[in-house]
């Protein structure tokens, strides 16, 4: 149950990535700071969680 919870949350924080970034060329990309930052805060959540996966778990998506 805590792997699901986990990419369930992983998954949202994918979905605010593509959301934020969907419409947006290269260029817009990286000059626009927020944008930037919000990415990298979500990117970063989705590692904090995914070092949470158990390794059990982690093995069965190889």
């Amino acid at each position: 149950m805590k792997n699901k919870i986990i990419v369930e949350k992983i998954l949202k924080y994918i979905k605010k990535v593509k959301n934020y970034t969907e419409n947006a060329t290269y260029d817009e990309f990286v000059c626009n700071s927020m944008m930037v930052e919000a990415c990298v805060f979500n990117l970063g959540q989705i590692g904090e969680l995914a070092n949470k996966i158990d390794k059990k778990f982690e093995t069965l998506l190889q």
